[in-house]
């Protein structure tokens, strides 16, 4: 009964563990309920925490974060925002670097466990997208030829220690039971084989069609990516010659982000607050206010 608590408590969650540990129908209704409790608080969790992300309160989203992937967006945001200003000196320099790094080790970490939707949620830039794809790319592709008995590509596609003991393990398992076999199996594998060599032939051309399709894609993509940065960079141009020639409102339309219109804003302002501070002055230097003020004050 205590282990059954224990895992339907909201930081353990294992309701499929305590589903197995019920005994009679009045526990496994209390664990169903629980169950949906935790969902409907995970949901509401989960709510809060993008609306802190929204806000940039990165110490409000932090204490919500509970997945990889919302751990994962935290980080891209704390790395990003954390290069955007350096008004702090070497302690924000310091900081910065820091969440820049730990951005970086949990896209190499992601990549790695072949957590693709927790390392596109961290890249920021074209090289980092491709690299996520281009590894999920040799992932499939290792996997493939593994499957196949094609071990020496598959080792060639390996890149961890891991991954190639991983290739070596399942053809040791494979082998092992080949030489197991009684002859009636060994003829049917060779019939197996038989049918199998002309679909073989026709995996091996898909493939080389999807490796010919990839880098189409690939080639796209990179034009795609080009043209973005071209957009991208005329935006900013429009938006400085906007702020420049007083067109504030051509420029918070040209605005992406919270920190461009609050910097258009401030810019707003403060070229008003001089515009007033101006007149103020050109006023107390007139000779006809001078002798209305005098008037007023004898």
């Amino acid at each position: 009964m205590q282990l059954l608590e224990f895992f339907k408590q909201p930081h353990v969650a294992d309701f499929e563990m305590a589903s197995a540990l019920a005994s009679n129908r009045a526990e496994f209704k209390a664990v169903r309920s629980a169950k949906k409790a935790h969902q409907a608080n995970d949901t509401h969790r989960s709510e809060w925490f993008l609306h802190y992300l929204q806000l940039n309160d990165l110490a409000e989203a932090s204490e919500l974060a509970v997945t990889p992937l919302e751990h994962a967006k935290l980080a891209r945001l704390q790395a990003t925002r954390g290069g955007l200003c350096r008004c702090f000196g070497s302690s924000a320099e310091r900081g910065a670097a820091e969440a820049e790094a730990h951005r970086r080790q949990l896209i190499s970490d992601a990549i790695r466990t072949c957590s693709w939707d927790v390392a596109n949620a961290l890249v920021v830039t074209d090289s980092e997208l491709q690299e996520v794809d281009l590894s999920k790319m040799r992932v499939e592709m290792r996997s493939y030829h593994k499957m196949q008995g094609n071990y020496e590509r598959a080792l060639a596609l390996s890149t961890t220690d891991e991954e190639r003991q991983d290739v070596s393990d399942y053809r040791e398992e494979v082998e092992s039971s080949l030489k197991n076999l009684t002859p009636e199996a060994e003829q049917a594998i060779a019939k197996l084989q038989a049918r199998l060599r002309g679909r073989g032939v026709r995996a091996a051309n898909k493939e080389r069609k999807l490796e010919g399709a990839a880098v189409s894609v690939q080639k796209i993509y990179r034009g795609y990516s080009h043209r973005l940065v071209e957009e991208e960079r005329r935006r900013l141009a429009l938006l400085g010659e906007s702020v420049d020639a007083g067109d504030y409102d051509d420029a918070i339309e040209l605005a992406m982000s919270k920190e461009e219109r609050d910097t258009v804003l401030s810019v707003k302002a403060a070229r008003e607050q001089a515009q007033l501070r101006a007149s103020f002055f050109s006023c107390m230097s007139c000779t006809k206010c001078i002798k209305a003020i005098q008037k007023e004050t004898s």
